[in-house]
């Protein structure tokens, strides 16, 4: 072994081993345009993208005026309505930025496309003809790129189960590179509808519940080496939730075992982190569990420091629905593109609906 070999060796410290996996590009389209750098920016200045919907309202009991819907929507996308037509516009955007990086002789065949998509049972989801065209539409980006493999799959099954999932398939040859996405739009009168029916909506006569946003985000994934890498892919946890959604009632556990999970494998401890990209949609459940989550990583009665920069998109950009996790990754990518302060670990978490949770360690490259 050579002195500089040694030396190197010596100087590694346990935690931060090279992963296997690198992030090698970004693709983004949302409220604050078609730039990662321009999404953390609208996340670092602590302003809510919400605003009164004037398409948008819904009868208010006892009151004389309908009360508007507070959506955070894309303004590129004009006067599209249709949900689906919106989706496949933010894919295409989203896609085609990620796929840029990708070099003209690439082996097409040897590329995975991993696109999350609304749960089926939502009024909002993708019928299988909008599934075709989607497919359709995504193929023609790019000279060759019909040859690829596209997956669509619901992020019910949990966002980054799916993601732990293609990282093993990647590690045993089967793709050269992954894509790894997802798109939403909840911006939809039917969607709002669902949500003020339980209660779950923001408007501007009661602005607590949900705020409906929009989006898609994609992050190339490869095999180390990769050119001027994003971030290394250094580990990945999932637990189920069986309490989702009833923080007010009962204890929540998932995230946080997610978490630790996560860490566990690089030997890591929650002190170690820099900075969490925190999952709460702004709902009072949400809020509630990411507190029990910190409590029991960071618990009080041990003094355990909790030094960590939070970083919370839905201030910004709303509910994100499928396209959250993967935002979320473009986000902490986005993140270690500013020294003040620097970053060296940032969690990615993923919370919703579903039982499903997770977490995501990211890397500085």
């Amino acid at each position: 072994m050579s002195t500089s070999a040694i030396a190197a060796k010596k100087s590694a410290k346990p935690g931060d081993a090279a992963p296997a996996l690198v992030v090698s590009a970004l693709g983004v389209c949302c409220r604050s345009g078609d730039q990662p750098f321009a999404l953390f920016g609208a996340v670092a200045t602590p302003m809510s993208g919400a605003e009164a919907d004037a398409q948008l309202s819904l009868a208010v009991p006892e009151g004389e005026e309908d009360a508007q819907v507070l959506t955070a929507r894309v303004a590129a996308l004009g006067d599209h309505e249709d949900p689906h037509e919106r989706m496949g516009l933010l894919a295409e955007s989203a896609l085609g930025q990620a796929l840029k990086s990708l070099p003209e002789e690439f082996n097409w065949e040897r590329l995975l496309i991993l696109t999350l998509v609304p749960d089926g049972r939502n009024p909002r989801a993708l019928t299988s003809p909008a599934l075709q065209q989607l497919h359709m539409d995504l193929s023609r980006l790019r000279a060759g790129l019909s040859r690829a493999v596209f997956r669509f799959v619901s992020c019910a099954d949990g966002a980054v189960s799916h993601l732990q999932a293609v990282c093993g398939e990647m590690k045993q040859g089967k793709w050269r590179a992954v894509l790894f996405g997802g798109v939403d739009s909840l911006i939809d009168l039917v969607t709002c509808t669902l949500l003020a029916q339980e209660d779950r909506i923001a408007t501007t006569h009661n602005s607590e519940g949900l705020v409906p946003g929009e989006g898609a985000a994609y992050v190339l994934l490869q095999q180390e080496p990769a050119s001027a890498p994003l971030a290394r892919l250094a580990g990945i946890g999932c637990a189920v939730e069986p309490h989702a959604g009833a923080a007010a009632d009962k204890r929540m556990t998932g995230l946080a075992a997610a978490i630790a999970d996560c860490l566990a494998g690089r030997r890591l401890s929650p002190s170690s982190l820099d900075c969490v990209v925190a999952p709460h949609d702004g709902s009072l459940s949400g809020a509630l569990e990411w507190h029990q989550t910190i409590e029991t990583l960071y618990p009080r009665r041990e003094s355990a420091p909790r030094n960590f920069e939070v970083l919370l998109p839905y201030r910004s950009f709303g509910e994100l629905g499928a396209a959250a996790l993967p935002m979320d990754l473009v986000l902490a990518c986005a993140r270690f593109e500013f020294d003040h302060p620097v970053v060296r670990r940032v969690m990615v978490c993923e919370t919703g609906d579903f039982a499903q949770r997770g977490a995501v360690l990211l890397l500085s490259p």
